[in-house]
Formats: structure tokens, sequence, C-alpha cells
């Protein structure tokens, strides 16, 4: 099955990504009241050579044992600094590795641009999904996305007090674009998503 955008433009982006690739995340609300820089302001160009440098995700999730499951709170996005430069340039580069590995349409790897904590909440929850039924779609075979997503921008690239980063980053494919806003927290040196904001 070929991922493709449906609408000239909405703002559920990456959630409607990876719908195609079995799951649904909930869409998103409307960014930060900070008026960070974007990528384009700093003459930063978001790359489209990016490659797919996760580490595909190992089954059993979560070594085979059960997650602790918190109470989801959202992330107060309008409660941040502008990001510094260096922040922007490693949100902009860890976004380009995102959108690759979602463009190889493998599922081990589409679902390795996000947190253990985000998977544990999302899929880890007896109470709202099947977490056996989600590891054997991981499994699948790896259908490359056609056309590809592009990354057509960063923007509002906020630090958050948590030392996360937020920002709402723009892909296109095909002629139509979406938009979502991140929450991205750095996992061993790496900046994974963390949450979609809501």
């Amino acid at each position: 099955m070929t991922a493709r955008i449906t609408s000239a433009r909405r703002r559920s982006g990456i959630g409607a990504l990876l719908v195609g690739a079995s799951i649904a995340i909930a869409g998103v609300g409307g960014g930060t009241a900070i008026a960070a820089p974007t990528s384009a302001m700093l003459g930063i160009t978001p790359a489209q050579d990016a490659t797919c440098r996760l580490s595909p995700l190992t089954l059993p999730l979560f070594g085979g044992t059960p997650v602790a499951i918190g109470t989801p709170v959202a992330t107060a996005l309008s409660v941040g600094t502008p990001a510094s430069e260096d922040e922007i340039a490693a949100i902009e580069d860890a976004t380009a590795t995102i959108v690759a590995c979602i463009n190889t349409g493998d599922p081990k790897l589409v679902y390795a641009v996000f947190t253990e904590h985000y998977l544990a909440e999302t899929y880890g929850n007896p109470e709202t999904a099947y977490l056996p039924a989600f590891e054997q779609s991981l499994d699948g075979v790896a259908i490359p996305v056609t056309p590809a997503f592009v990354l057509d921008e960063v923007a509002d690239v906020t630090a958050l007090a948590d030392g996360r980063i937020a920002a709402t980053i723009t892909l296109s494919q095909d002629g139509a674009s979406v938009t979502d806003t991140l929450v991205f927290a750095e996992v061993d040196g790496v900046w994974l998503i963390d949450e979609v904001a809501e």
C-alpha cells in the first residue's frame, strides 16, 4: 500500500503518514506562541538527500517486560524559549532522518522514529491497545513510500523546560503538504519524536 496525502493542506502530518502503516495518531493543535526562528530564517535548507540512520526496532518491544504507564500530560508549548542555532540544526537534521525512515516503508524503521516512552504510552497500555498485534505488524514487508515525502520546513523550534524541543514540521508529497507540531527528546544522542502535540 502506498501512503498518500489526500487533501491539499491539513494539520495532521506525521500522524496521517503513519495511518497507512497501521496506526492513527491524534491530530495536531496550533503550535507555540513563542516567535521562534525558522530554518529558513537561519539560512538552513532542509536536507533532501538524508538517509535513514536509525536502528530498526527489535522484538519483543520493551525487552518483553510489562511497561509502566503513567497518565499522559499535554506539553505546554507556550512555555519555553526560542531554540539556539545549534538546536535548530540538530532538530532539522533529526527530522530529515525521520522522514527518510518513514519513506523506507519498513515498519521497524517507521516506528523507530519514536521514543520508547511514546511507544509505551501508545501501545503498552492493554486498556487501549493490543501490543502483540502491533508487534506482529512490525514484521511486515517494507514497501517504500512513492512518491516520497519531502521535508519542506522546520519552524517554531522551541527549547522546553524539560530538555525536550518542540518544532512545527511541514512535509509535502506529490503537490500536497501537511504540518505537524512535534516534541523531540534526545535518546543516546539521537533526537526522536516523544510527543505529537494536540
